[in-house]
């Protein structure tokens, strides 16, 4: 179990980036009206209250392939087949502690190369017309200098808000999710050629997996972009369900 809990916060976006991507949904005006007040919010220190939450790093657990959600294998079932056609191995299955109004659980993956890690996460949360599901996907190269280089797939509706990840240690390329994930790999491969990256067994892939990743984290959260709740928020999200 998680000793602290962390959500998402979104009135610490950058006014331009937060406009950009509530235009996406909203119209212009309507984006730039509701941007100006979630910034206002985080300059004043008054957060929104959330809805979930999610534990931190190392308070996740690793399960089995059969222990995964039956929502998640059933989004997941066309990406799984095609990296496993393009030579993917398991690496681990992963399930967060998370409380309150969402549901998440995420699969790592090691191509042939070994220079390459996939990870696929599935999300169910609540959204603007109901509860919606989402299956993001990433392909990750790291080498001894920086940057890494990450290509993601996300929803067009997220892609505006690939801009609060632009991290100065990772060469980041966000894509729509209506291509499939062999041109996304594809896309990958012509990023990272013509420089060394590391070729990883997969127990070097998983511990390296896990040292990026924090430091990810803590350049999100010394962002203000994730914020540890309080012990009251603890509490009220607890009590929150998806359904």
């Amino acid at each position: 179990m998680a000793t602290t809990y962390y959500t998402e916060e979104i009135t610490a976006v950058p006014f331009g980036v937060l406009r950009k991507g509530l235009s996406v949904v909203l119209p212009s005006p309507v984006a730039f009206v509701i941007a100006a007040v979630f910034r206002l919010r985080g300059l004043l220190g008054m957060p929104l209250k959330p809805s979930y939450a999610v534990g931190e790093l190392g308070s996740e657990r690793d399960v089995s392939y059969d222990e995964m959600p039956t929502h998640a294998i059933s989004k997941w079932a066309p990406i799984l087949e095609e990296l496993r056609d393009l030579g993917f191995t398991p690496l681990k299955y992963t399930m967060p502690d998370i409380i309150g109004q969402k549901e998440q659980a995420a699969a790592y993956f090691l191509d042939n190369a070994g220079s390459t890690i996939a990870t696929l996460e599935w999300m169910r949360m609540r959204g603007a017309e109901g509860i919606e599901e989402k299956t993001p996907f990433e392909f990750n190269s790291y080498a001894r200098d920086d940057p890494e280089v990450m290509t993601g797939s996300v929803t067009k509706e997220d892609m505006a808000l690939a801009d609060m990840l632009k991290l100065d240690f990772v060469d980041l390329q966000v894509l729509p999710n209506t291509l499939r994930p062999t041109e996304v790999y594809q896309r990958h491969l012509q990023r990272i050629q013509g420089r060394s990256f590391y070729e990883m067994t997969p127990e070097a892939a998983l511990q390296e997996n896990k040292a990026r990743a924090r430091r990810r984290f803590e350049w999100v959260a010394d962002q203000g972009l994730l914020r540890p709740l309080s012990p009251a928020e603890v509490a009220r999200v607890s009590e929150m369900w998806l359904e």
